[in-house]
């Protein structure tokens, strides 16, 4: 059932699906198409809130909904429900212990947003609606091209890509960013099949931590001879040998897209 409100002057919509049991407890009829049904939302969705229970750690069912989640490229807000139930002398500690747990079962999600509720005493209700509207505004965030370009070829200065087999060397020419929900960054390059993956991770995270894109999926796309690479594509993860030569020709600015080009 959909519910629309208003916080902090934004309007929301809240796309609620019904909990999901246990893989083992999934039975044939309503509750299969309940699991159906919470698939599908995700992609209507902008931010999809997994709620999990504090007295149990995050499930398989769970991991394989966040999975469905990052694979569309939506954004993932972990709640905590019940969290006044959990009996404990130091709080924060606790708190600190069960996102240090929860990050590492959700570790392909780089720095997973976690909010501590209770709907008995309606604590963490505004965190947990302030976090989701931070994550919405930055997947609809275009950022300065000028300043994408130059952290970009600070981070190419500090470290060259690799070669990728016999097929040679990565040159990068010029990057854009190409469209938002989720921000999509563009590389054009002399050809894709020289992208090695840990470079393709190592741009990324440059970016999101330039432009604090905490717990926002970002895609990253290369073009040039050999078709359009898309992070999250079948690559080789043959070993890549260290560069010595420089790589700094050809690098142009970007202009940004905006919206309406």
């Amino acid at each position: 059932m959909d519910s629309e409100f208003v916080f902090e002057d934004s309007k929301i919509l809240l796309i609620d699906t019904a909990g999901i049991r246990r893989r083992g407890a999934i039975e044939p009829g309503v509750e299969k198409f309940s699991v159906l049904r919470s698939v599908t939302s995700i992609h209507r969705s902008d931010v999809a809130i997994l709620v999990l229970d504090a007295n149990q750690p995050a499930t398989d069912q769970d991991l394989h909904i966040a999975g469905q989640a990052a694979e569309a490229f939506k954004s993932v807000l972990v709640v905590v429900n019940k969290w006044d139930l959990v009996e404990t002398d130091d709080i924060r500690r606790e708190e600190k212990r069960f996102t240090y747990m929860l990050r590492s079962r959700f570790r392909f999600i780089p720095d997973v947003p976690i909010v501590f509720t209770s709907a008995i005493n309606k604590s963490g209700i505004d965190t947990l609606l302030t976090e989701g509207l931070r994550l919405f505004h930055k997947r609809n965030q275009w950022v300065d091209s000028s300043h994408l370009s130059r952290i970009v070829t600070d981070a190419i200065s500090r470290h060259l890509p690799p070669s990728v087999g016999p097929t040679g060397s990565l040159k990068l020419y010029r990057v854009k960013q190409d469209s938002i929900r989720p921000p999509t960054f563009v590389f054009y390059v002399n050809n894709t099949s020289r992208v090695h993956f840990s470079y393709e991770r190592y741009l990324a995270n440059t970016i999101r931590d330039e432009f604090a894109f905490y717990g926002v999926p970002l895609k990253i796309e290369f073009r040039g001879k050999g078709g359009v690479h898309v992070i999250g594509d079948n690559r080789s993860k043959a070993s890549a040998r260290k560069r010595q030569s420089a790589n700094r020709g050809n690098w142009k600015t970007a202009r940004r897209r905006k919206p309406n080009d």
